[in-house]
């Protein structure tokens, strides 16, 4: 057993073995475990698992971030993500650890409350989670079509590229137009914040579907 590894805000994870190979690190103080797969060919996949998962509602989106650069904005998305019932997928390179103290302050406790996976790649992405690729859609600014005159779905996947970058040309390309979203802005300006633009994206899927599972 290794020596115990802090992780912020008082919790300490401590990395035991399981079977073939893999690795699970459970929290001593029960607010769940960070789960790191290697599964086949895909590398490393790394699941976090909360402890209150009685209280989680079953998921309503799934928001992928791809290669995300700044801790505070994966923050905010994680409690958005916690409190919405969305499912979080984090594709790296990512330009931060995810025990960056940005990141968690900006999540506050609500890690313990989001289902969270992090993948090694692109392509590790589609083999382990095998979106329905009709149901995927890429927030663009280079998209043609108005987020607002899509019409959403329960467990839809919807698409965010890095704070500097967007998405990656050849992954943004591989969408068709028709599921490249855009968020209007006035003319003249780039970009909207990218958690801003997640929480945007993700009341108006859920306000379409009436809001299911809220209080």
């Amino acid at each position: 057993m290794n020596a115990p590894l802090k992780v912020g805000r008082g919790k300490v994870l401590t990395k035991i073995s399981v079977s073939k190979g893999d690795n699970e690190r459970s929290n001593s103080k029960g607010s769940g475990r960070l789960i790191d797969l290697d599964i086949k060919d895909l590398g490393l996949i790394s699941v976090f698992q909360p402890a209150h998962s009685n209280q989680i509602h079953p998921y309503m989106f799934n928001i992928v971030l791809v290669h995300p650069e700044i801790p505070p904005n994966t923050g905010n998305v994680i409690r958005l993500c916690a409190n919405t019932g969305c499912s979080l997928h984090l594709i790296e390179p990512l330009g931060f650890h995810m025990t960056d103290p940005l990141m968690r302050r900006a999540g506050l406790d609500y890690h313990e409350y989001a289902k969270v996976k992090k993948y090694v790649s692109w392509q590790a992405f589609l083999d382990s989670a095998a979106p329905d690729l009709r149901r995927c859609f890429a927030l663009t600014t280079k998209g043609t079509q108005n987020v607002f005159n899509q019409q959403f779905k329960p467990a839809d996947w919807l698409f965010f590229g890095s704070e500097t970058k967007g998405l990656p040309v050849p992954i943004r390309e591989s969408f068709p137009e028709s599921q490249r979203l855009l968020l209007p802005m006035l003319s003249g300006q780039r970009s909207l914040n990218l958690s801003n633009s997640v929480a945007i994206v993700a009341y108006e899927a859920w306000r379409q579907n009436d809001f299911a599972q809220s209080v």
